[in-house]
């Protein structure tokens, strides 16, 4: 019975072979998903159950054929086989990182108390409604605190504003923008898409708990004015820090970081570009260029995820999004604080 038994190993040992082979190929095919990077564990489980079983077979049809080189030829074919799946398998995986760049421009006025942007577009208009909120609040809770600690309120008013984005313009990571036109203009509208039981709820008490852990000036007073739920993709986790917000997931990990210090000062008046002194020494404008980076991360062992194709839509449009939000508008059709931290009014043209 020795023979046969050394044909149904050898037999079984050139079919696994070529099943593992054929398995492995899926490195070729970078839209095919391996099946071992659905789940974060999946992989070394697979291969510590790989190991167990070669280690069985080799003990099995050694015991059973001492001294048949076919048997042990077959069984040395299969562990071998099982070994190359593992090692294609883990270093055809790679991770996906992608980053972009852009500017937080923001302008101080010393007399009035007043920080924002100097000037925001028309699309900019609910930022400016939520940021000068921010600011009032502020000062009416700690009048000096802006002329005390400056540096300090402007980094943590950074933080809060893209929070204040991320509530109101992308509120659930599943909903996209529907644009209708229309004789009276365009309408574009969004609402909540994805189900709380399946997903990570956050709320204004979290926001503010966030913040308060941070040592944020705004903590207490900042609000999720019209929506007040954030939905997130169930198992991520939001971490804001002081000069980052970030959430992480098993499958990716999301940052949008900005630089402490500024990249470029002027104390120029941004309307008449020229130098204006306080009593006290001090200028009374300022307008500061922070550079900030908005960083995803897809990682190596979850790169074929099934949801995948919808975490990378979703990057997509926070980039784009949180750029829209911050970018700095000019003076030409746009909505802007006159005198900065009074009200708003369109803005005059160039040239004027």
């Amino acid at each position: 019975m020795r023979p046969t038994t050394s044909r149904i190993a050898l037999t079984h040992g050139k079919t696994l072979n070529t099943f593992f082979q054929c398995l492995s190929s899926h490195a070729n095919f970078p839209d095919m998903p391996s099946p071992l990077t659905y789940r974060p564990y999946l992989l070394p489980l697979t291969i510590l159950v790989l190991l167990v079983l070669s280690a069985a077979l080799v003990i099995v049809f050694s015991g059973l054929n001492r001294g048949n080189r076919a048997v042990l030829t077959a069984t040395a074919t299969v562990v071998a086989a099982i070994v190359f799946y593992v090692l294609n398998t883990a270093t055809s995986l790679s991770e996906s990182r992608r980053s972009s760049t852009f500017v937080v421009e923001l302008a101080v006025d010393r007399l009035t108390n007043f920080l924002g942007a100097d000037v925001y577009s028309l699309q900019q208009s609910v930022r400016a409604l939520l940021e000068g909120a921010l600011v009032e609040n502020l000062k009416a809770a700690q009048p000096n605190l802006l002329k005390e600690h400056e540096d300090i309120v402007r980094r943590d008013f950074i933080i809060a504003s893209t929070l204040k984005w991320l509530a109101h313009e992308e509120f659930d990571w599943q909903s996209e923008a529907t644009v209708l036109k229309t004789t009276q203009g365009t309408i574009t509208t969004k609402g909540y898409r994805s189900r709380p039981d399946k997903s990570l709820v956050v709320t204004e008490a979290d926001l503010r708990t966030m913040l308060s852990s941070r040592g944020n000036v705004f903590a207490n007073q900042f609000t999720m004015d019209f929506r007040k739920e954030i939905i997130l993709p169930k198992g991520s986790i939001l971490v804001v820090e002081s000069n980052s917000v970030a959430i992480f997931h098993p499958v990716f990990d999301l940052k949008i970081e900005f630089d402490g210090t500024p990249k470029m000062t002027s104390n120029d008046n941004p309307r008449t570009h020229r130098m204006e002194m306080l009593p006290d020494g001090k200028p009374r404008f300022s307008t500061y260029i922070y550079e900030a980076k908005f960083t995803t991360l897809i990682k190596k062992f979850r790169s074929g995820d099934t949801d995948r194709q919808r975490f990378e839509s979703w990057f997509a449009r926070l980039d784009t999004s949180v750029q829209s939000w911050f970018e700095a508008a000019s003076n030409n059709d746009s909505v802007e604080r006159i005198p900065l931290g009074s009200v708003l009014a369109p803005a005059e043209p160039k040239g004027k």
